[in-house]
């Protein structure tokens, strides 16, 4: 054997020893990686968010000026319109129940029939307005409030207050309707 061979044989074995050294300190390295790398949320643009709240594990200050707040709180509160629910079934149960009393003989002092249909007509028309609780009705106008977002079929729709009655104001305004002609 001659001397450059032995060089030559030291220099395959180093090379061949540094190479599974590297194989094999690249396949310990995969090995103790994490091997679940799917994100565990599917989420698309412009649509709703499908999963619970991700709520932080911390919290953090969001630190502002008292005039910056009341700053914030005036122009949200001057575009603010509260949303208030249509139930169709008050109106139907109304009307069924003053059928009922007129049934039932409460309503015998009435001038006549025709009376009562005005009296229907009435309550009907006053209902498709719409009629806001009192306490409701004079919190909005006392914050002065112009209109309220009425919703119904799933579809919200503005209407100025002026427009609607309180329980009294409709109250009012049926003793009052046309009671000349009757």
């Amino acid at each position: 054997m001659t001397p450059h061979s032995t060089i030559r044989r030291n220099r395959r074995r180093e090379w061949l020893l540094k190479s599974l050294s590297f194989v094999a300190a690249v396949a310990i390295i995969v090995c103790l990686l994490p091997h679940d790398n799917t994100f565990n949320y599917q989420f698309d643009v412009n649509k709703p968010w499908r999963y619970g709240q991700l709520i932080a594990a911390f919290d953090f200050p969001i630190l502002k000026s008292d005039d910056v707040v009341r700053r914030e709180q005036d122009s949200l509160l001057s575009t603010f319109l509260p949303y208030f629910t249509i139930d169709a079934k008050v109106a139907d149960e109304a009307i069924a129940r003053l059928q009922a009393d007129n049934d039932n003989g409460v309503l015998s002092a009435l001038p006549s029939a025709d009376y009562l249909s005005h009296i229907a007509q009435t309550l009907t028309a006053i209902y498709k307005v719409g009629i806001l609780p009192t306490e409701s009705f004079n919190e909005l106008t006392s914050d002065s409030l112009n209109g309220i977002r009425v919703v119904e079929n799933k579809q919200a729709t503005r209407r100025s207050l002026s427009t609607l009655y309180s329980v009294t104001q409709a109250y009012n305004y049926l003793l009052n309707a046309d009671t000349l002609h009757y």
